[in-house]
């Protein structure tokens, strides 16, 4: 009997100890005492179109590049009938996707980042005329300035419901 109690008291530590390793090695380990939920960690590359103002996801960018190489290479092999010199040609094409997303993302931060001394003054001007912090960040989808309008939309409405912290969590994360 107490052979049988040691054997199942191995088994289940075996499985216990197989769950946590799968877990590690493939990023998604339980954390059974966190009262946070878990969210999905987001790639470095997702963030780089984001930032780029970009709704696609990274393999639908990938799909992109392959797309538009693919097309060149078929398209300069059709009209010169060596592949060869069709290489060139397709690896630039590939190329312009993050071309183009790089200098929207560029342009994107340099807006963004002119904007905030005006949204800091705003705010400002708003606390100071007895306004709370909270109301103040809320007026930013309101009338402040236009680049930062879109990330601050759904901040009055999600700090109602949840808090100022993660309504500022989310509007940090939030894609517009």
């Amino acid at each position: 009997m107490a052979a049988r109690i040691v054997i199942l008291l191995a088994s289940l530590l075996t499985a216990v100890a197989v769950y946590v390793a799968v877990g590690v090695f493939t990023g998604h380990t339980v954390q059974p005492w966190s009262r946070e939920p878990a969210r999905p960690a987001i790639s470095r590359r997702q963030v780089w179109l984001n930032q780029a103002g970009s709704r696609l996801t990274v393999l639908q960018f990938v799909a992109l590049s392959l797309a538009a190489a693919f097309t060149t290479l078929v398209l300069v092999t059709a009209m010169t009938g060596a592949w060869w010199l069709a290489a060139v040609p397709s690896a630039a094409s590939a190329a312009l996707p993050k071309v183009y997303y790089t200098r929207r993302r560029a342009e994107r931060i340099r807006r963004l980042r002119q904007a905030w001394p005006d949204a800091l003054r705003d705010m400002l001007g708003s606390i100071a005329a007895g306004s709370t912090l909270v109301s103040a960040l809320g007026d930013l989808s309101d009338r402040g300035p236009i680049p930062l309008r879109a990330a601050f939309g759904r901040f009055r409405l999600v700090s109602r419901m949840m808090g100022a912290v993660p309504a500022l969590e989310m509007t940090k994360r939030a894609r517009g």
